[in-house]
């Protein structure tokens, strides 16, 4: 409601980024509660089928900033960012040979729209991920990834930006065993985010001896 306030006060590259966030929120919502509602029927499919419907919403996403790209010029850093996330949204839906072609340039990627605009807090958490969790041969760096992801704990412009750095960069302290600073970006975290549960249950992991990113192990042990 706040988007369509603005009229024609915010440029079609603006539009076209709000509609398509919100409504790949709403896909993701519908998914998400569909997926609860399986599990909770325990309805066990070794394959998980490919949804048409899903598939044709996803690749329509993408081609609607592929054509804008190949009709606009000098776009934002935000618009490349978004550009990326729609690209990665269709891997699923890809051959083998096309998502090894855009994984590969991943980091690269990000790196592309740190230099349009270097404080752009979700993508240094993007691109900082991406140097972590990448092999070195894919240019990798976990040091490197974990200060882009610091960064974006102090540049980030909303509340939703710098909740899921401080969260994340709060687990990588947990794992280098800096548990006062795991607790303390952990808590910046939660008084920032409208949810406090969330935070109450990463805690508990972490009493327990766990980081979130062994949530699968904490799960199986409790």
């Amino acid at each position: 409601n706040q988007i369509e306030n603005y009229g024609d006060n915010i440029s079609d590259e603006a539009k076209l980024i709000c509609k398509s966030v919100l409504r790949n929120q709403k896909e993701t919502a519908r998914a998400e509660e569909l997926l609860k509602q399986e599990e909770n029927q325990k309805k066990k499919n070794s394959k998980k089928e490919k949804n048409p419907e899903q598939e044709a919403m996803i690749m329509g996403w993408f081609k609607e900033y592929e054509e804008f790209a190949q009709n606009h010029s000098d776009l934002s850093s935000h618009f490349y960012f978004h550009f990326k996330e729609a690209e990665f949204a269709t891997l699923p839906y890809l051959s083998m040979g096309k998502q090894m072609d855009i994984l590969k340039n991943i980091v690269d990627d990000y790196r592309k729209i740190e230099e349009i605009n270097p404080e752009y807090g979700e993508n240094l958490f993007t691109y900082g991920m991406s140097l972590y969790m990448a092999p070195k041969i894919a240019g990798g760096d976990k040091k490197a990834g974990i200060e882009k992801i610091y960064k974006a704990t102090q540049v980030s412009d909303t509340n939703y930006e710098k909740v899921s750095a401080l969260l994340v960069y709060s687990q990588l302290m947990f794992e280098d065993k800096k548990y006062d600073e795991a607790k303390k970006y952990l808590k910046e975290a939660e008084s920032l985010s409208p949810s406090k549960k969330r935070y109450q249950e990463i805690q508990e992991m972490n009493d327990a001896g766990y980081s979130l990113f062994k949530a699968d192990e904490y799960k199986k042990k409790k």
